[in-house]
């Protein structure tokens, strides 16, 4: 009888115990998972794709397809920490950097033709961060990415032997969906915008050997007036959340 008591004593404090704990987890631990992206670092690494409409006074000059890659990285912040119907939460995410490289090749008219564009960005907006199981991450977000946007060419309206070099200020706007599990992600992302630019025409020499005194000797003078340039594109990337 004895033991009896003795061992159903010693089987209470245990289950006392391991609710005692179990509550005291419950209460200090957080609601979010790993995967809800809390105060996440996002780094992605994108293929894209740019149509860009290049105006000059009055009509269209060119619109040439531009592919490309892009790095991007930031943080995550989420709003709230209790998730919305136990799965939804709301947040703001912040690009602290993003640049972006692309080039346009073809031969028209027996002519080389070509592009080379450079975009370097910031961003910010909201995202919606749902976990529908554990490990499983889906974001939905909405960004404004103010851009300094460079780009060099010899396209429709620049003489043979020179190329025009402009850049400007850029106001682009993307909408992307991001699957993530654990700490991996995939994701898409349209973005469109556009923005003045303004530049010098130059001639087009090579930069090597010989010429380098034609570099030194280059006539500046050729002020390009402001053109507008539109963009609209996607990104298909791949990145990792910590």
């Amino acid at each position: 009888m004895r033991r009896i008591f003795f061992f159903s004593l010693a089987a209470m404090l245990l289950l006392s115990a391991t609710g005692a704990d179990a509550q005291w987890r419950y209460r200090h631990s957080s609601p979010v998972t790993r995967t809800s992206i809390e105060g996440a670092e996002y780094h992605n690494f994108a293929r894209t794709w740019q149509n860009i409409d290049i105006a000059g006074e009055n009509d269209l000059l060119y619109s040439p397809v531009v592919r490309g890659i892009a790095f991007t990285t930031g943080h995550s912040f989420l709003v709230h920490r209790r998730p919305v119907l136990r799965v939804v939460h709301f947040g703001f995410d912040v690009t602290w950097f993003d640049i972006e490289y692309g080039n346009w090749r073809r031969r028209v008219e027996g002519k080389n033709k070509w592009m080379h564009k450079v975009d370097m960005s910031i961003g910010a907006g909201p995202a919606i961060h749902i976990n529908p199981v554990d490990r499983l991450g889906l974001q939905l977000y909405f960004h404004y990415d103010p851009t300094l946007s460079a780009v060099a060419h010899n396209f429709a309206g620049v003489e043979d032997d020179k190329f025009e070099l402009v850049a400007g200020y850029a106001s682009y706007f993307s909408t992307g969906l991001v699957v993530s599990w654990d700490a991996f992600s995939i994701g898409g992302e349209y973005r469109h915008g556009g923005g003045r630019y303004s530049g010098i025409r130059i001639p087009d020499v090579t930069i090597s050997g010989d010429h380098i005194s034609d570099i030194l000797g280059l006539d500046v003078k050729d002020m390009l007036d402001n053109h507008r340039h539109t963009m609209s594109g996607w990104r298909v990337f791949f990145g990792f959340r910590f």
